[in-house]
């Protein structure tokens, strides 16, 4: 990560917007999604090795559901992003801060 000057009033909006930028949409997404898909191998791994066990395979199936709807949501987290900041970016405001 690049090192960021000294803060003062003519630079906080910009490093403000290079940090959300740069390094807060890799924690808030990919962090989830990472964490999203080990749930699932795991799940898969439990479902398919808990034989004729049915508790085993209803705590899979639930697990299985669970990381299905964490990647869904850091999926849709990111297209909310995308869609607020590529509106954000194509809108010209006034510039009110000097």
């Amino acid at each position: 990560m690049p090192k960021l000057p000294s803060i003062n009033t003519y630079n906080l909006s910009a490093q403000v917007s290079q940090f959300a930028n740069e390094s807060l949409i890799t924690y808030l997404i990919g962090i989830p999604i990472i964490f999203g898909i080990l749930l699932l191998i795991y799940g898969i791994f439990k479902f398919v090795f808990a034989g004729s066990c049915k508790p085993d395979k209803d705590d899979a199936k639930r697990l299985l559901w669970v990381s299905i709807i964490i990647i869904i949501a850091a999926i849709l987290a990111y297209a909310i992003y995308v869609w607020i900041y590529s509106a954000a970016s194509s809108t010209s405001l006034p510039n009110a801060v000097e």
